[in-house]
């Protein structure tokens, strides 16, 4: 369908992260690049109360980011499983969980396995960056949470990476590049993100609260290799596949960058993000 991402795209987006080493290069740059000095996951889970939640998940948990900001916030009772579609994250996520001092489980599966979890399991829910490859299951997600838990989830704001994207767009328009109006990875957030979050989550919780988490991300001309690295392996979130001119695009794209960046000085992208916090799921009977 025009201006949807099929599941098909998805799924070649998800594989994106089965390249555990270069998506922990990237993560590494992001953060060494981010303008701010707070943490976006620090910010969703403060001042939060987490008495006697001992069953944690985290969806799409990778390497535990979201999961090591709860050290310190749990009993000694508290044991948190982490789920991803790639086994590769298995060591990064239970390396997380010790260092956070939280006993850890980790999952090699695709989101669906938690359809056959029983319900009221989940004190509290993690997700970051995920929920919207899979905003279906959302209802089995607030199936599994306990009545007293929260669910607390981290999505993009839109636009988001708006000046690396516009200059993609015209660099495609120059090329005359055929494409659906919205990018890959357009598509794929406008599934969950900002301005559709508490509509996709308030038919199954009845309290949805929303906050807003600005930052940005800048590189200067000592920085461009670490642009290159980082556009390198967000191509196919960039450039629609299958056209077979790939290589061309993203060498101009790199190139226009490093222009900017020799002209002005610095490349900055805007990286503005939402969290949510869900609580009182309501009991929706949906398959």
């Amino acid at each position: 369908m025009h201006n949807q991402l099929s599941n098909n795209h998805t799924g070649e987006l998800a594989e994106v992260f089965r390249d555990v080493s270069s998506h922990l290069l990237v993560s590494g740059i992001i953060r060494d690049q981010l303008t701010t000095n707070l943490d976006v996951r620090e910010e969703a889970l403060k001042g939060l109360d987490f008495t006697g939640f001992t069953r944690i998940l985290d969806i799409g948990c990778g390497f535990g980011f979201f999961t090591g900001g709860l050290a310190g916030r749990l009993s000694r009772k508290a044991e948190v499983t982490g789920i991803d579609l790639h086994e590769k994250y298995r060591k990064y996520y239970l390396a997380t969980a010790e260092k956070a001092g939280i006993k850890g489980k980790f999952i090699s599966e695709d989101i669906s396995i938690i359809n056959d979890f029983n319900e009221r399991t989940y004190d509290l829910i993690l997700c970051s960056y995920a929920l919207y490859f899979f905003p279906e299951h959302i209802h089995h997600i607030s199936r599994i949470l306990k009545d007293h838990g929260l669910l607390v989830v981290i999505t993009h704001s839109c636009p988001h990476m708006k000046e690396l994207t516009y200059l993609v767009k015209e660099i495609l328009a120059s090329e005359n590049f055929s494409y659906d109006s919205l990018l890959p990875y357009e598509m794929l957030i406008n599934r969950f993100c900002d301005y559709n979050g508490n509509d996709v989550l308030s038919p199954f919780f009845r309290i949805v609260r929303r906050k807003e988490f600005r930052s940005e991300i800048l590189f200067d001309r000592s920085d461009f290799g670490k642009f290159v690295e980082y556009f390198r392996f967000k191509i196919p979130f960039f450039i629609p596949s299958g056209k077979g001119n790939e290589k061309k695009l993203t060498d101009k794209i790199l190139n226009t960058v490093k222009n900017l960046v020799d002209l002005e000085g610095c490349f900055h992208i805007t990286k503005d993000d939402t969290i949510f916090v869900c609580s009182k799921p309501l009991n929706i009977n949906k398959e």
